[in-house]
């Protein structure tokens, strides 16, 4: 396996403690896990005894023996726990007490990574805590700061490109931009009474995320399904519309919606009761709207590019 060079001080240390404050501050404000456990893509792998590795001059090593047990346990809160006590250890001066360094092994997707870089360690604890705030549907600010934390650690790390065997396609900025357009969707969705411009919004992030990513193209597809049939059964919604354009634009708009809705695979999606039960009024709702417009105002399909959508902020 290809090794960093490593000092008795080294694991370029200094480059994590400029990030390990932010990510500690923000670990002490994270609401309560949902009872929803998550799917897992990531995993650390045994083999990790900080206790053997390193001194610290604020820690002693019952807690560094603590932290190595610690590291193996993959429920929310314990992760948590583990990253906050990895932060705490980082940001303060440490040693190597041993002429090999250590070697971080994580499982992604089925494929096992290994690295000396510490930085390697933070940053794949970091993105599966991210990835399991995200997939609980409740922590959605927390996942965001720890994939923005995530960005400035690959900006910080010099050596991912010896990840053995490969640096894996989760250690890159292309996928931590995917996987921010699809958690500030899903955020921007689970607003009460979400506005026309933040359901434009969720679906323009939402669209904007890969096709080829495991585990999260799927959610990133439906959501965006689920933004555009609330966004135009919004629109479709004009008081009394008038024979004519208003008419044709507000069944077009109907028609979308509904096309969308039952396109929907609402178990890959983060829905709540709330919009669970909308979609379920609208399903029976929308196919009588489109009647009554047909027979009532005798409209017609325009273009949907004719159709004027709320703004979007862009991210």
């Amino acid at each position: 396996m290809q090794r960093e060079k490593a000092g008795r001080k080294s694991f370029t240390l200094s480059s994590i403690y400029a990030i390990a404050p932010c990510l500690y501050i923000e670990m002490s404000n994270l609401v309560a896990n949902s009872t929803k456990e998550p799917p897992v893509s990531m995993r650390p792998l045994e083999g990790v005894f900080f206790e053997d590795a390193l001194q610290s001059e604020t820690v002693d090593i019952y807690k560094l023996l603590q932290l190595s047990s610690m590291r193996q346990k993959d429920g929310l809160d314990e992760q948590k726990l583990y990253l906050t006590e990895l932060v705490g250890l980082f940001s303060g001066p440490l040693t190597q007490s041993s002429d090999i360094p250590m070697a971080f092994r994580w499982e992604i997707d089925a494929k096992e990574y290994s690295s000396t870089s510490m930085l390697f360690e933070l940053y794949c604890t970091s993105l599966c805590l991210a990835e399991k705030l995200f997939a609980s549907a409740n922590n959605y600010k927390a996942s965001i700061h720890l994939l923005e934390q995530c960005k400035v650690m690959l900006g910080e790390w010099k050596t991912a490109e010896l990840v053995y065997p490969a640096c894996p396609y989760k250690c890159t900025k292309e996928y931590l931009d995917n996987l921010l357009y699809l958690t500030r969707a899903s955020m921007l969705l689970a607003k009460k009474g979400a506005s026309g411009m933040a359901l434009a919004t969720a679906m323009s992030f939402a669209g904007k995320v890969g096709f080829h990513i495991p585990q999260f193209s799927d959610t990133a597809l439906n959501h965006y399904l689920l933004a555009r049939s609330l966004l135009y059964h919004k629109v479709s919604q004009v008081e009394e519309p008038e024979q004519g354009e208003a008419a044709n634009e507000a069944y077009t708009a109907a028609k979308e919606s509904l096309a969308c809705c039952r396109l929907l695979d609402r178990s890959k999606c983060h829905i709540d009761t709330d919009i669970d039960t909308a979609l379920n009024a609208m399903l029976e709702e929308l196919p009588e709207f489109l009647q009554s417009m047909e027979q009532v105002y005798y409209s017609v399909e325009v273009p949907l590019e004719s159709i004027r959508l709320p703004s979007s902020v862009q991210a």
